[in-house]
């Protein structure tokens, strides 16, 4: 990147609406993320923003420093027994715990677990390959997402097998 171009990407100041194509990723629900306007947008993310403060980040510090710690024993064990660890899932599994403590107040505790909860962290990933295909098909050239996604709350299903099903479903589309 042009480093005399980086104010002009990186500006706070300057105001930018969302381009329609990323909002209507989100579906057509008048939310947060599927607003285009940028006013409008600071106006409904205004309830969340007390939960992205310093202040409100900050006081997660000694939690991240505490999980921190247990995975360096992780690490200490492991060399004193000659045990091989995968740091993909380590960290991956540290990342999901600080995530699920920060947003639901809870944590998998995917660090103490042998395999560092190497199934959710791969069904994860798995969901991270499906973006592209989502991002540009959801409510744009598919249409026929639309249907799929509104009709998940009347699934009596959990969600992963949601995605599971959803992965069948986005598979027989692309075949097809």
């Amino acid at each position: 990147m042009d480093p005399d171009f980086f104010d002009e990407v990186y500006s706070i100041s300057k105001r930018v609406d969302k381009p329609l194509r990323a909002a209507e990723t989100f579906g057509p629900v008048p939310s947060s993320f599927g607003t285009v306007e940028h006013e409008l947008h600071r106006i409904r993310r205004a309830p969340m923003n007390q939960h992205f403060s310093k202040r409100s980040v900050s006081e997660l510090h000694p939690w991240i420093a505490s999980r921190i710690e247990k995975l360096c024993v992780r690490f200490e064990n492991a060399v004193k027994s000659g045990e091989i660890l995968n740091l993909k899932y380590a960290y991956a599994a540290l990342g999901l715990d600080v995530i699920y403590q920060y947003c639901f107040s809870r944590t998998l505790d995917s660090v103490l677990m042998p395999d560092f909860n190497m199934e959710y962290i791969d069904a994860l990933e798995e969901g991270f390959h499906m973006t592209p295909v989502v991002s540009h098909s959801i409510y744009g050239s598919f249409g026929v997402w639309e249907p799929l996604i509104t009709s998940y709350s009347s699934l009596n299903c959990t969600g992963l097998e949601f995605y599971y099903f959803h992965c069948q479903y986005v598979t027989v589309l692309l075949i097809s």
